[in-house]
């Protein structure tokens, strides 16, 4: 999700099918609560951490929008 949000064509398509998959994992009994919540924590630290490294490489190694 956090690659397709800029995509706003892209973002309202991916939103409800990503909802209804993590509706769906502990229902279905191959996950549970605590892993997702685990994996979501994962997910920020990981997406937090490479925003910040990138933020902190020099702008010729930054791709450009």
């Amino acid at each position: 999700m956090a690659f397709a949000w800029p995509v706003r064509q892209v973002r309202w398509f991916l939103l409800p099918l990503n909802a209804a998959m993590l509706l769906a994992t502990p229902v279905e009994g191959t996950h549970y609560l605590s892993d997702m919540i685990c994996g979501l924590i994962v997910a920020v630290v990981a997406f937090v951490g490479v925003r910040m490294a990138v933020q902190r490489l020099p702008r010729r190694f930054v791709p450009l929008d």
